[in-house]
């Protein structure tokens, strides 16, 4: 795949992600409401939202089966440490709040809205710092690529 078909899937998928945390945030909104049937919906939204919680999961192992991933070369240490960290958060966070939605009922929601804030607050950290990552990559492919041309057309012939 090219570079620049990499990077726009990579952002297609950021993009998506974020819609869904912005549906995610108003079934948690719905579900914080005193009125039971208020928190019916939001139950009732975050329940039809577990596969794109299980797609959240898939797209952070996904990331981490990808050690050898070309762009890793231009990222600093720190960088991938975080990442990884993240990925595992991300994961725990995920397969915690499904279990929590297995069990919950109308009655018994307590804690659920800040956990599910809690998970949206980290789904946004996490995309905004692979965002940064990734316009970092690109700045130093292009730079890279800048120097090639520079050089093709400036060394002389033997």
């Amino acid at each position: 795949m090219d570079v620049n078909m990499e990077f726009d899937y990579f952002r297609k998928e950021h993009t998506e992600l974020l819609q869904f945390v912005d549906e995610w945030d108003r079934a948690v909104e719905h579900l914080a409401s005193p009125e039971d049937v208020e928190r019916l919906r939001g139950l009732t939204q975050l329940r039809e939202l577990e596969t794109d919680l299980l797609g959240l999961r898939g797209h952070c192992l996904s990331e981490e089966r990808h050690l050898e991933w070309p762009y890793r070369a231009y990222l600093h240490r720190e960088e991938i440490d975080k990442l990884a960290e993240d990925h595992r958060e991300l994961g725990r966070q995920v397969q915690d709040m499904l279990l929590v939605l297995r069990f919950a009922t109308i009655d018994q929601t307590e804690g659920i809205p800040a956990q599910g804030k809690k998970l949206e607050e980290l789904i946004r950290q996490h995309l905004a710092f692979e965002e940064k990552l990734l316009t970092e990559i690109e700045r130093n492919l292009e730079a890279e690529e800048e120097e090639r041309m520079l050089l093709r057309y400036t060394v002389l012939p033997d």
